[in-house]
C-alpha cells in the first residue's frame, strides 16, 4: 500500500519537497561558512592585539634605545618655554620634564 501512495502522490509535490531540502541544506551551509569566518577573523584580532601589547611591552622595557622620551622631551620643553619662572609649573609636569629634558 505504501508504493501505492508513492506512485499516486503529485510530480509538483515531489518537486516542492525536494526544493525544501536543498533550501535548508543551503541554509545550513551558508551559516556554517559565516560561522567559520567570523571565528577566523576573531583569531586573527585576538592575535594582533596581543602582539601589539607585546610590542608596547618590548617597548616599554626597552625604550626603543631612548627614542621614546623624543616627543615627551619636546612637549615638555613647550611647556617650559610657556613660563619664564620655573616655580610656576606643577611639581608632576617638572618632575616628568626631568627625565627627558636634555
Amino acid at each position: 500500500m505504501a508504493t501505492d501512495k508513492a506512485a499516486t502522490r503529485d510530480p509538483a509535490s515531489i518537486k516542492m519537497q525536494i526544493l525544501a531540502t536543498e533550501h535548508w541544506s543551503l541554509l545550513a551551509s551558508r551559516s556554517l561558512t559565516y560561522s567559520e569566518s567570523l571565528s577566523r577573523v576573531t583569531m586573527f584580532l585576538s592575535v594582533l592585539s596581543g602582539a601589539v601589547i607585546a610590542l608596547a611591552l618590548v617597548a616599554q622595557a626597552d625604550r626603543f634605545g631612548g627614542h621614546s622620551s623624543w616627543w615627551r622631551s619636546s612637549s615638555c620643553r613647550g611647556l617650559v618655554r610657556g613660563h619664564r619662572d620655573g616655580r610656576a609649573l606643577d611639581t608632576s609636569i617638572r618632575t616628568t620634564c626631568a627625565g627627558s629634558a636634555e
